[in-house]
């Protein structure tokens, strides 16, 4: 009987999908290999930036972000049908491991909506169907460090 349970408790376990919620679970990222970051504001120019503490303070407090998994309705309601993108609050960030020739290895990409609201991109679901999107949690050190990202990049892009 034992074995029978521990076989059924074993098997729906298998199934289901472990949940992220940390940087390094959604878009593993290694700080020493990121040579520049882009940053878009709205509909503005790209511009890109190869300063190293930057990068190390960016990958930092994403690291003290948990995460949730956004549902359709939330994406629909957070995005605002994609009007949110063309907003000058809006800051898009894409962490780049550039090759020999600065072709892209990997990415990160995410979005600061505002001071509270961060998205990260699931870099395995990049080239898919449908990309899958996490949403800052709303505990304390989440929206500490969401808010101290804001002003990073706010104050670099100004």
């Amino acid at each position: 009987m034992t074995l029978i349970l521990g076989m059924i408790i074993g098997l729906t376990g298998c199934g289901q999908e472990k949940k992220k919620s940390t940087l390094q679970e959604i878009a593993p990222v290694h700080k020493d290999k990121i040579s520049t970051f882009s940053v878009t504001r709205g509909n503005s120019g790209t511009t890109e930036f190869t300063d190293r503490e930057h990068i190390k303070t960016i990958v930092d407090r994403l690291e003290k972000i948990k995460f949730s998994k956004m549902n359709l309705e939330q994406e629909r309601e957070v995005f605002q049908e994609g009007r949110v993108f063309s907003q000058d609050t809006t800051y898009f960030i894409r962490l780049l491991e550039q090759g020999e020739y600065n072709q892209v290895l990997y990415e990160v990409q995410l979005a600061i909506l505002s001071e509270t609201e961060l998205i990260l991109i699931d870099s395995a679901t990049i080239q898919e169907k449908r990309t899958i999107s996490y949403i800052n949690q709303k505990n304390e050190a989440s929206l500490k460090a969401v808010k101290e990202l804001h002003s990073l990049v706010k104050t670099i892009m100004e």
